[in-house]
């Protein structure tokens, strides 16, 4: 258990040497089966963006989303209006369709290239509610459970990636959902940071906001539309191949090949320093799943310090690999 001179992961907490500034983008996926051991998933995506790189970031997604072959000296005003609408497409892994495929491929090599090694940040918290106690969170609809783990998925990748800064959330923005009509979601998490921890990470905007995925309403949909394709593909690589013969169970199934090299090492191997892969990736990266062990009634759920045994990495669950080699036959 830490203590206040202590952060999340035990180590002694000094006083912040830089700043920095960032911008959260939220999703999640709710109520996913196992197909092995039937217990029900929930998903939350945060895609952090330093706000010093954001406008880049939009450039450089834009020059992925609408060139065939990524490059930093790609020029948008030669953008191929020939297959212009086809590249236009709002990017959601459920509906994922050929157009979607191509742009969400050319989305997964930028992520993988060089030029995104100090812009792309995100984390994945997969949640087991069949671990948890649904008593000891007032209610049994998905966001009682959400509100009470949506601080963790926000506070943990924030020290984990910005050790040593004092940490300046501008907004965060979270997809339009069943949380905008919840009355606590949008402002709780944030008071409870604010409040109760003792983390250098302070918010500017103490409400969440909404934002659409159509990147063609506010071109920040685009980090909404990439968060989702992430935990699209992490979905599909832990809780089963999409069918085949569905109308877009070919292309989810693809995209998911495309993302389970990525997906594997931040199970198998997180803090690799020494990756060609895809470089800092366990400094930019997480994956976690919670909790190792089922958990009895407690009113201490979101309270990172004194949950950070059972957050692991589901080493040996990745039903896709073997499903997906087996369909290879």
């Amino acid at each position: 258990m830490t203590n206040e001179n202590q952060d999340i992961f035990g180590n002694i907490i000094e006083r912040p040497n830089k700043e920095i500034g960032v911008n959260l983008y939220c999703d999640e996926i709710k109520s996913v089966r196992s197909p092995v051991t039937n217990d029900k998933w929930h998903y939350i995506g945060i895609f952090i963006v330093p706000v010093d790189f954001e406008k880049d970031l939009l450039i450089d997604l834009d020059k992925a989303r609408y060139f065939k072959e990524y490059s930093s000296h790609n020029d948008l005003s030669k953008i191929d209006l020939n297959y212009y609408e086809q590249n236009n497409c709002k990017i959601h892994f459920v509906d994922l369709d050929a157009r979607m495929y191509h742009v969400a491929n050319r989305w997964h090599k930028y992520i993988l290239h060089r030029d995104s090694s100090n812009k792309i940040h995100f984390s994945i918290l997969g949640i087991n509610e069949s671990k948890l106690d649904i008593s000891a969170f007032g209610g049994n609809d998905f966001i009682t459970i959400y509100n009470r783990f949506f601080r963790t998925a926000v506070a943990y990748p924030l020290l984990k990636f910005f050790p040593g800064h004092k940490i300046t959330v501008n907004d965060i923005f979270h997809e339009v959902g069943d949380q905008k009509n919840d009355d606590l979601f949008p402002w709780h998490s944030i008071f409870k940071i604010n409040s109760e921890e003792k983390w250098p990470i302070y918010f500017k905007n103490q409400e969440i906001k909404f934002l659409e995925k159509d990147h063609g309403v506010n071109s920040r949909g685009n980090f909404i539309q990439l968060i989702d394709l992430i935990l699209g593909a992490t979905r599909v690589m832990f809780d089963g191949i999409s069918n085949p013969k569905s109308s877009n169970g070919k292309f989810k199934n693809q995209i998911t090949e495309s993302f389970s090299e990525l997906i594997s090492r931040l199970v198998n191997n997180p803090d690799n320093p020494n990756s060609n892969y895809c470089l800092n990736y366990h400094k930019r990266m997480n994956l976690s799943f919670f909790p190792y062990n089922r958990i009895g009634l407690s009113s201490e759920y979101g309270d990172i310090s004194k949950r950070m045994g059972e957050f692991y990495k589901r080493k040996g669950e990745m039903n896709f690999l073997n499903k997906h080699q087996q369909s290879l036959f």
